[in-house]
């Protein structure tokens, strides 16, 4: 699996364990933001979904402002 080919089933995943609002998000400027959500105790969630077997960078946090 790679890429976007990933994503769609870590998203379901989410909505199986009660997550809210999830949608899978993309391309430039999301600052390597892949899925988005909400935790059933209505806490915000981003996701960086990395099909490969390599480790993922770390990012860092970054403050979602709108959603």
């Amino acid at each position: 699996m790679i890429g976007t080919e990933f994503e769609e089933p870590v998203a379901s995943l989410c909505r199986r364990d009660g997550c809210t609002e999830v949608r899978r998000v993309g391309g430039s400027h999301d600052k390597g933001a892949d899925v988005l959500g909400r935790h059933p105790d209505g806490r915000a969630m981003v996701i960086r979904a990395s099909g490969t077997r390599r480790a993922a960078q770390s990012l860092g946090c970054h403050q979602a402002t709108s959603w």
